[in-house]
């Protein structure tokens, strides 16, 4: 009894102080430090903050000034840069502020699909020599993980990192994405941005957008009444889910993200 009690003593404190603290400015996810933006475009940035808070971001020495809206949702574009780094971005709100300084400009990937693609650098061929070899400094990997959701999902549910390439980060990684973005890198001499995405097993309608997959009406309306039956984490949980239209659900966060 006394356990119980303690236990819902701690969670009541955990609420009391998570509301208490100050509303902090937080880009999305899918950026932070080692990260590629993509070079020759308007490079977009976005995230959340207090409603109509203020924030600064400052990149390359260029400030950009944007207000969040009622929602606390901001977001702005940077000036289009060519390939080059490591810069400084930071980002400035009212009671945090975020400086990451290992930030490169090239070129950005998005290396998705199944089991082809999921296949990590350590089952390749000749492992061993090519995990060895996998130093590339300025090729900075990004791996989505797993998430299943019935609608897109604006942000990821668990917190991802940009990593430069070295054996440890390259070796449970996407062996195509890999020989993909080394070979690009070595031919362009530019910055490479990898972000896997990848999920082995999943059927087709998973990688089909929600207004593409709905104009079969009928057939999408059995299939989410199917859905909504599911246990969503045993699905998760599985090697091959058979979820319709779920899997690329945990895409649609990067989706607006700079990329080639």
């Amino acid at each position: 009894m006394q356990n119980i009690m303690l236990k819902s003593l701690l969670t009541l404190l955990l609420f009391v102080y998570a509301t208490w603290l100050p509303a902090q400015v937080q880009p999305a996810r899918i950026f932070g430090e080692y990260m590629i933006l993509q070079r020759g475009i308007p490079i977009p940035l976005w995230g959340t903050a207090k409603p109509g808070e203020k924030i600064s971001i400052v990149f390359r020495g260029q400030p950009y000034p944007v207000q969040a809206d009622r929602a606390g949702a901001w977001q702005t574009k940077l000036a289009a840069a060519e390939a080059g780094g490591p810069y400084t971005l930071e980002i400035k709100g009212k009671n945090n502020q975020i400086r990451w300084d290992q930030v490169m400009v090239g070129d950005v990937w998005i290396c998705s699909g199944q089991s082809n693609m999921e296949w990590p650098l350590m089952r390749a061929n000749n492992p061993e020599e090519e995990i060895k070899n996998a130093q590339y400094p300025n090729i900075r990997i990004f791996t989505v993980k797993r998430d299943l959701s019935t609608q897109p999902i604006k942000e990821f549910t668990t917190v991802e990192s940009w990593q430069p390439c070295t054996p440890e980060s390259a070796r449970t990684f996407s062996a195509v994405a890999y020989f993909f973005g080394r070979d690009l890198h070595q031919h362009l001499n530019v910055p490479i941005g990898l972000i896997h995405t990848s999920w082995g097993g999943t059927n087709v309608e998973t990688w089909i957008s929600g207004p593409a997959i709905t104009q079969n009406a009928e057939e999408y309306r059995e299939k989410m009444a199917e859905l909504q039956s599911m246990d969503m984490k045993a699905l998760a949980e599985k090697k091959q889910p058979a979820a319709p239209g779920t899997g690329g659900r945990n895409s649609y966060p990067r989706t607006g993200y700079g990329r080639r």
